[in-house]
């Protein structure tokens, strides 16, 4: 695994201490990743999966009980 591919799903992993911008930014890299056809389907695989579990922790993190998703 390349060295940005490595660097970006450890930033996926850590993403709730980030701000908005940098967590916004973030999730961009991954969406390219996954878009991008010379990379490998297990790699897009994982950061699909870290996509998902950061995604799934922003949800728990901003939707109240009261909140619409």
């Amino acid at each position: 695994m390349s060295d940005n591919l490595e660097h970006l799903c450890a930033e996926l992993e850590n993403l709730d201490p980030v701000d908005l911008v940098t967590g916004a930014d973030c999730r961009a890299q991954a969406q390219e990743v996954l878009a991008n056809p010379s990379i490998a389907l297990r790699l897009k695989t994982l950061v699909a999966d870290l996509l998902m579990q950061a995604n799934q922790r922003l949800v728990l993190k901003t939707v109240g009980g009261e909140d619409s998703y």
